[in-house]
């Protein structure tokens, strides 16, 4: 379980993994749109006239502008997203890129626009006319038109959070939150005096009980990022094996 939730946290941490999530279910909305726009007929009265579209050509229109519109953006909130990571880079140092590149607004920012536009690509492609059909997606527009007006909101908050992200105060307090973190992962027991000090000659003692000394090596250049202890104590117990940590999470081997 706890490979399982470290390996997500993984997940969570790419830049990528958000955004493909939410054309994911970009894709699953525009084909249940489509389908519940084949089953209902939803007629232009009242003001669903100036709602709902009707006309296959109109439809095109809204689509096409809809969806180069987002490309269009989601190019320039990429541009933007590599420029505050240079400045970032140069102001701050290089060790500093990867808090910018994780923040989950950017994630979300990006996704969604690039999810708008395989959404109303997926709806352009739906729409039918011919003398014997003619197919208008109604609804599908119209949340076409709602995701348009929700990302222009989400353009918004991400100028703002980008003119404060590399900020000096913000990117300090970030900092200092992180290690905060991380100090409470590496070391969630508090410290304190041992009540009981082993002697180096118990130590020596108790390895001597031992006739195989197996060094285990790492299999490439990295930092440990994680390590087991459950499953390593479960193995040492079921085999009766004395296992040394020279290396702690975070350390550097070779």
């Amino acid at each position: 379980m706890n490979r399982l939730l470290f390996w997500w946290r993984e997940l969570l941490a790419t830049f990528w993994f958000v955004p493909v999530l939410i054309i994911l279910a970009a894709v699953g909305l525009a084909v249940g749109s489509i389908y519940l726009d084949s089953l209902l007929d939803l007629a232009a009265a009242g003001m669903g006239r100036y709602l709902l579209t009707q006309s296959p050509a109109s439809a095109r229109s809204i689509l096409t502008t809809i969806s180069g519109a987002m490309i269009g953006v989601a190019g320039t909130v990429f541009s933007i997203t590599l420029v505050v990571l240079t400045l970032a880079s140069s102001q701050f140092g290089p060790r500093l890129i990867r808090n910018f590149m994780y923040v989950r607004l950017n994630q979300v920012v990006l996704g969604a626009y690039i999810a708008l536009f395989a959404y109303c690509l997926l709806v352009l492609n739906a729409i039918r006319e011919s003398d014997q059909m003619t197919f208008v997606p109604a609804l599908s527009i119209l949340l076409a038109l709602a995701g348009a007006v929700v990302n222009i909101v989400l353009l918004i908050f991400f100028i703002h959070e980008v003119a404060v992200s590399i900020q000096a105060d913000t990117v300090v307090s970030g900092i200092s939150d992180a290690l905060f973190r991380n100090m409470r992962n590496l070391f969630p027991e508090e410290l304190g005096e041992e009540k009981e000090s082993r002697k180096e000659a118990d130590e020596a003692a108790m390895k001597d009980e031992f006739e195989v000394d197996q060094p285990l090596r790492a299999i490439k250049n990295g930092y440990v990022q994680y390590i087991y202890t459950e499953a390593i104590l479960r193995h040492a117990t079921r085999h009766n094996l004395l296992v040394e940590l020279y290396y702690r999470t975070g350390d550097y081997l070779v």
